[in-house]
């Protein structure tokens, strides 16, 4: 999503389908259900242009700014106050249309927006006003759970929308690095590049996700969050310390065990690649040691190229019933030796 999204046709096409969708449902509603004196219909229209104005005010980001939030929550629940005094006090499908309709339109906005738990507020204080005002109930319960279930499964679609769009921008992303690492790979064929410029191309990789959410999201950093962001650190360490020792899938295996706990350390003491052999072994036996690891420590260190040991693997889990092991492989041959 582009920063000035608001110019996109995209946009022009949401704001159009909102109003066209509302318009529709309102002439449904009036002719079939409300009964509004003519005085009610200007507040009611303005509110229901005002709402939609607001949650889609063109802010230059997808970001809504915060300061409108209460605005648009106000703003909303009195849209909602308006047309439950234009209708029957009692519960139905053909009462509520129109309000949860309004709700769930702005609701989804807001969920889009990135505003996920302004919008369950909204969405859970409108429901209490439609349930307080209506106080002659004779429709079965299971109808008016029927009710408000709808609207709320509409809601939690959006959030999943919303996840698969998040998504799909990171995947994006992460082909974007690798075509400009595979082109910065092809340029190092043809003596262009650098190493610096290779070493930003990875960083750039690790990094990019995050340095985008800390300049677009205004939001407060999550715990999980903060630990992401502190993984990844480390994640880069390992890039710096332990350059020849590891590879896409050892630094993935690596993550995921900081993350449940265990404490890894990654050093090169060689300074070079590593052999073929060497490098299948080391992969297959990292991997498995990280991915069974739920705590402790694992050191994984290169030692020089005289050295008989290529790399060692440790694993000591920093209690008394659990024993250290290590893993030896041979220089060259990639043999491996466990004790």
């Amino acid at each position: 999503m582009p920063d000035q999204y608001f110019v996109t046709p995209f946009f022009r096409l949401s704001l159009a389908a909102f109003f066209i969708v509302a318009g529709i449902e309102l002439l449904v509603w009036y002719n079939t259900v409300a009964t509004p004196t003519p005085g009610t219909w200007i507040p009611l229209l303005a509110y229901i242009f005002l709402s939609f104005i607001m949650v889609f005010f063109p802010s230059g980001s997808l970001n809504m700014p915060a300061m409108l939030v209460p605005a648009v929550i106000l703003v909303t629940l009195l849209n909602v106050q308006i047309m439950l005094g234009v209708v029957p006090h009692n519960l139905t499908p053909a009462t509520l249309a129109m309000p949860l309709t309004i709700v769930v339109m702005v609701c989804s906005v807001m969920i889009q927006r990135n505003h996920f738990v302004s919008a369950w507020v909204l969405f859970v204080i409108s429901t209490l006003l439609m349930l307080k005002w209506h106080l002659d109930i004779y429709t079965p319960r299971m109808t008016i759970l029927a009710i408000f279930l709808i609207p709320a499964a509409i809601l939690a679609a959006n959030h999943i929308f919303k996840r698969q769009i998040d998504q799909s921008l990171h995947k994006a992303r992460q082909s974007r690095v690798l075509l400009q690492n595979a082109e910065l790979g092809q340029e190092q064929e043809h003596g262009v590049s650098s190493v610096a410029a290779q070493r930003v191309a990875e960083v750039r990789s690790l990094t990019e996700d995050m340095l985008h959410r800390i300049a677009y999201n205004p939001s407060p950093v999550t715990r999980a969050e903060i630990d992401d962001f502190r993984f990844t650190e480390a994640q880069l360490r390992d890039t710096i310390r332990g350059r020849h020792v590891v590879n896409q899938e050892i630094l993935q295996a690596t993550f995921a065990a900081r993350h449940r706990g265990a404490k890894v350390d990654i050093l090169d003491e060689r300074g070079e690649p590593l052999p073929s052999a060497v490098v299948r072994s080391l992969t297959t036996c990292a991997v498995d040691l990280l991915d069974s690891a739920t705590g402790g420590t694992i050191t994984i260190r290169a030692f020089p190229k005289d050295d008989p040991i290529a790399v060692m693997l440790v694993h000591d889990g920093n209690c008394e019933e659990d024993e250290p092991s290590a893993i030896e492989i041979a220089q060259g041959t990639g043999a491996i030796e466990r004790f």
